[in-house]
């Protein structure tokens, strides 16, 4: 089949969900578009059509040629172009699609030229160093067809297994190519049923681990990193890997549970909280101004205090018991709350320092209420307390 007879198949198996009679239209315009343009494959290099310009024989890629040449621009969303392309490389170049298994930093420049398309590692090498330092578990499948691209990471588990993970690719045809190329190596895969993998003693550097599709759960042991696909018996120990910045996830709150970033972290007496549940058992102690767990904490007057400081308050004059002396009046005789209610004047509200007075008033509310009891008869005020 030569190529005009594959580009005009290609295209008319792209407007087949078309009318009839749209599909006539288009079939017989690019008949004759294709007749003046006499294309063809490119000897030169791969994913090229060449063609008649005007005096002299030139190329152009082959999404171009669609898109420009054959007009199908106006007709077809350019994802469809570029699988339409696909179709017609596969066909003219079969044997052309470059294939490499990429290990060490060089997967690292993958991610930069953004082979397979743009993704979250994409500008920091950093951030996939994790596959750098033990390439002898981690390799990168790529295919390149034309302008087309395809990866993969290829990953040598503990249980003896060869996974290759998520492909990530714009052609169709690369992703049929890197399929078939596992399954010829029985190699499992992402998206095929696969039994519980494992990945450990990794070395790694926290904020050089990428995220991860497959292998979702981590924890640390003896200082390497172990990644599965899923919680073993010991959850605890295990975090999720669904960050983007190469940070672990490793954090646990004490009280919650949840996992945390690193920057979610609250740390208290070698414990870590979530923001929420920090405040909720942590607070300040209002005598020293230290934190403190509000479990373990002592009530004062009503306050939460420390333990130590708790150890060294005043004692109450009347009752005995830790009392939290009244800011300003530090070096004047301490009472509890309790106490202090029978020292200040019912009246005024004002500071009493001395029951003496009568009814708990101070020296001029107890002036007062005698005056006016003398004045106006002490049959009104029998009776009456504050």
């Amino acid at each position: 089949m030569n190529c005009e007879r594959i580009i005009l198949v290609m295209v008319r198996l792209s407007i087949r969900s078309f009318p009839p009679h749209k599909r006539r239209c288009i079939t017989a315009r690019l008949r004759d578009e294709l007749k003046k343009l006499r294309p063809s494959d490119s000897l030169v290099e791969s994913g090229f059509i060449a063609y008649d310009e005007k005096t002299r024989r030139t190329r152009i890629k082959t999404t171009r040629f669609l898109s420009r040449k054959l007009g199908l621009a106006d007709m077809l969303p350019s994802e469809e172009i570029h699988r339409c392309a696909d179709r017609i490389n596969d066909m003219l170049y079969p044997e052309l699609i470059d294939v490499r298994i990429d290990t060490g930093d060089a997967v690292a420049e993958n991610y930069q030229r953004e082979v397979g398309g743009q993704s979250c590692m994409t500008g920091d090498r950093y951030l996939v160093k994790l596959y750098a330092d033990n390439d002898d578990r981690y390799s990168q499948l790529v295919m390149t067809l034309g302008d087309n691209s395809a990866r993969a990471m290829v990953v040598k588990t503990d249980e003896g297994y060869i996974y290759m993970d998520r492909i990530y690719s714009d052609s169709d045809i690369l992703i049929k190519k890197m399929v078939e190329y596992a399954d010829s190596r029985d190699w499992l895969r992402y998206g095929a049923d696969t039994p519980d993998l494992t990945v450990s003693e990794l070395v790694y550097e926290d904020g050089c681990v990428p995220y991860q599709d497959t292998f979702e759960w981590g924890c640390i042991r003896d200082g390497r990193l172990t990644l599965s696909t899923a919680v073993q018996d010991d959850y605890y120990d295990y975090f999720p890997l669904d960050q983007t910045d190469g940070y672990l996830k490793m954090f646990r709150c004490t009280c919650c549970g949840n996992h945390l970033n690193c920057d979610e972290v609250c740390e208290f007496d070698g414990d870590y909280y979530c923001s929420f549940c920090f405040s909720s058992v942590v607070g300040i102690c209002p005598h020293c101004g230290d934190c403190m767990l509000l479990t373990t904490s002592k009530k004062v007057d009503g306050t939460s205090v420390c333990e130590d400081c708790y150890k060294c308050l005043p004692l109450c004059k009347d009752c005995g018991e830790p009392a939290m002396p009244a800011k300003g009046r530090e070096d004047e005789v301490v009472l509890c709350q309790d106490c202090a209610e029978h020292y200040i004047c019912c009246v005024c509200g004002q500071w009493v320092g001395d029951i003496a007075y009568n009814d708990r008033r101070c020296a001029d509310c107890a002036f007062d209420h005698t005056r006016a009891v003398l004045q106006t008869g002490w049959h009104k005020y029998a009776g009456i307390q504050c």
